[in-house]
């Protein structure tokens, strides 16, 4: 990434569910910035696709949620995972060697493919058309599948190569926030699924898991009705 102002203040904005929103709602608190969080209704969408939308495309023709407004709303960031990078770049919690930065942007990657496997699952027909599961009973069965099979293997074994207690170093960056929610949210549809926690047999995972969810800078975050929020849209998928 190209070396980046500190910005003073961040207008982020997505829907009122976790979804690609948690990561970033998290490393705004964490980094300490002065930040507003805007949520807009899913059940009444027009102030984003009549409102907001329009006038952000006249600053990002690629304007989506989530966003983030810098400063005084002239830089407009677009695209989550690109919103985690510039986060972490401008605040200076990027990873400190190259290797570290580039594994870093990889696992970012990885969590997308990570969370497409329980999304796609998720979302009803006229969301993803044809839709992977149909019904509740085939996302169950589906999701069930994918948890036995082991869906976060890899991040164990990375920790294990590096050896630091966050993904790519000593302290937590982008992906950290990323992963933590999806270890997060498949802990918890595991939980209604009454299936194994998908972390009892990955210590590394789990530790990690615990280690960020007691950081201080998050326990804002946490007790905040942000992290209460469904994971997925409640009126469009099979679990949320």
């Amino acid at each position: 990434m190209l070396a980046l102002q500190r910005p003073k203040f961040i207008r982020m904005g997505y829907w009122d569910i976790r979804g690609l929103g948690a990561p970033l709602r998290m490393l705004l608190a964490y980094s300490g910035v002065e930040h507003e969080l805007v949520f807009h209704e899913e059940a009444e969408d027009s102030s984003w696709f009549e409102v907001k939308k329009p006038e952000m495309k006249k600053k990002n023709a690629l304007a989506n949620l989530p966003y983030l407004e810098v400063d005084d709303g002239s830089l407009v960031v677009c695209e989550s995972n690109v919103c985690l990078m510039y986060l972490q770049d401008s605040l200076g919690l990027g990873p400190k060697s190259e290797a570290a930065k580039l594994q870093s942007y990889a696992l970012l990657s990885m969590y997308m493919c990570t969370r497409n496997d329980m999304v796609n699952r998720a979302y009803f027909e006229d969301v993803l058309s044809p839709p992977p599961c149909p019904t509740r009973e085939a996302f169950d069965a589906s999701m069930k599948d994918l948890l036995a099979s082991g869906p976060f293997s890899k991040y164990e074994a990375s920790l294990e190569l590096s050896g630091t207690p966050f993904f790519a170093g000593e302290t937590p960056c982008a992906c950290d926030f990323a992963i933590w929610e999806m270890l997060d949210q498949y802990t918890k549809l595991a939980a209604d699924l009454a299936e194994p926690p998908p972390l009892a047999n990955l210590p590394l995972c789990a530790a990690f898991h615990r280690r960020l969810r007691e950081l201080p800078q998050l326990a804002s975050y946490f007790a905040s009705p942000a992290y209460a929020l469904p994971c997925n849209s409640p009126a469009l998928t099979h679990w949320n």
